[in-house]
């Protein structure tokens, strides 16, 4: 299980999910979901007393409250947007161990509390403090959550992020660390490019720019931020790894999280290494790049 608190966000998505894997046949995949849609429900239900809408997209499952319901076609719509950046930027394959079965259940809560409920009912671990968002990428629990209230976007944003946040998990493989600013900044740079007019975004591209002046793109993965640069740091670094002047690179950045032989977890530095990405040139074209109109 994978969690995200600060910028992370998820929900369960429902929308275009990647071709089914070559072992299953269509009927197999609408057994999947018809499973994956009844789980949903009753999750839903453990959460929230009253009744959800729902909708379904090419790869997304998406439970709201009932208020939602007349704008649910276009909050799919803008959550679709960042699955297939997402799959664009992590170059999934369609016949990969990437790929997952089904669809992804996104949940939209209205309540900010309902995050850490969802967590211990559903999820049965002990949320983290603070925590406004989840996910998870295992196969037979594929879902995003997140809820409206407090910074950070609208809830389709937080649960967009959410959603990239999943794909690249599966994408580095389920049980590879991946450090918690590669997650969360590669969900905040698909809002980026998702909503680039987004107040949250302009906002922190305004931030972002400010702290180059001062700021290294190795003190975000070398842990030297401060809280509330994270956001807006890990967000740009990346946006530039993954939709920037690194985005040849990237796919083969996330696969090298994988623990080696006898190891357990690798740097954002290894993982760079193993790219063929020089830290030292992201250091110098980082601070160009974020400096620039885009």
């Amino acid at each position: 299980m994978r969690t995200c608190t600060s910028a992370l966000l998820v929900g369960l998505l429902l929308g275009l999910a990647p071709a089914a894997s070559p072992a299953q046949t269509s009927d197999d995949t609408a057994a999947t979901v018809a499973a994956q849609k009844k789980a949903g429900a009753a999750n839903w239900d453990a959460v929230v007393e009253a009744p959800h809408a729902f909708a379904e997209t090419k790869h997304l499952l998406i439970y709201a409250p009932k208020t939602m319901e007349k704008r649910l076609g276009k909050v799919g719509a803008v959550l679709e947007k960042y699955h297939s950046r997402a799959l664009d930027a992590l170059a999934y394959d369609p016949k990969g161990r990437e790929t997952y079965p089904g669809k992804i259940a996104v949940y939209l809560f209205a309540d900010l509390e309902q995050v850490p409920t969802f967590a211990r009912r559903v999820e049965k671990r002990r949320p983290l403090a603070g925590e406004t968002g989840s996910f998870s990428a295992k196969n037979d629990r594929l879902h995003a959550v997140a809820a409206a209230g407090g910074k950070g976007g609208s809830v389709e944003s937080r649960a967009g992020e959410q959603v990239v946040a999943l794909l690249l998990t599966r994408k580095a493989g389920i049980a590879t660390p991946v450090p918690d600013w590669v997650l969360s900044g590669f969900g905040r740079a698909t809002s980026y490019r998702v909503l680039p007019r987004e107040k949250f975004v302009l906002d922190d591209r305004k931030q972002a720019k400010a702290l180059a002046s001062k700021r290294k793109a190795s003190d975000v993965w070398g842990g030297a931020i401060d809280a509330d640069e994270a956001g807006a740091l890990s967000g740009s670094v990346m946006d530039f790894l993954a939709y920037g002047p690194g985005s040849r690179r990237f796919p083969k950045f996330i696969e090298g999280f994988q623990p080696g032989e006898g190891a357990t977890s690798k740097t954002a530095a290894q993982a760079m290494e193993t790219a063929g990405i020089k830290a030292g040139t992201v250091e110098k074209v980082w601070k160009t790049w974020v400096a620039s109109p885009r």
